[in-house]
């Protein structure tokens, strides 16, 4: 699986799981901040490594092990909740799921605040063998 292909392989997941819950920003793509503000979600991928994976005495694989970032942003003027349903709904997207050959295995969640919006950036750590 190539750079592309990944990339494919992700949005379309995310597409297809996440349905209508809020519009979509998607990396590399115009897009116009929802107005007036409601909650929209950003996906990006952070492809951070390609290793060798060593499998039996002598094969190898190259893995490529990244991050598959969703950005949750809700107006600072709503209340958190709005947030954490958004979040909710992620979760189940990527945690523990394989798909296309990519398997999600962490998350780690950071939070950020600017210009009106309150931020929560999920990174699910993945990796696919190429």
């Amino acid at each position: 699986m190539g750079y592309e292909s990944q990339r494919s392989a992700v949005w379309d997941r995310f597409r297809d799981q996440w349905g209508s819950n809020s519009m979509i920003e998607w990396e590399g793509v115009p897009f116009q901040i929802p107005s007036p503000a409601t909650g929209y979600v950003k996906l990006s991928i952070d492809e951070s490594s390609l290793d060798k994976a060593h499998i039996g005495a002598t094969a190898n694989l190259d893995r490529q092990i990244g991050y598959i970032v969703i950005d949750v942003y809700v107006p600072s003027s709503q209340t958190t909740k709005k947030l954490y349903e958004l979040m909710d709904l992620v979760v189940p997207i990527f945690l523990g799921e394989t798909f296309s050959g990519i398997t999600c295995t962490n998350l780690d969640v950071a939070s950020d605040e600017r210009e009106g919006w309150e931020i929560r950036i999920m990174r699910f750590s993945f990796y696919h063998d190429m």
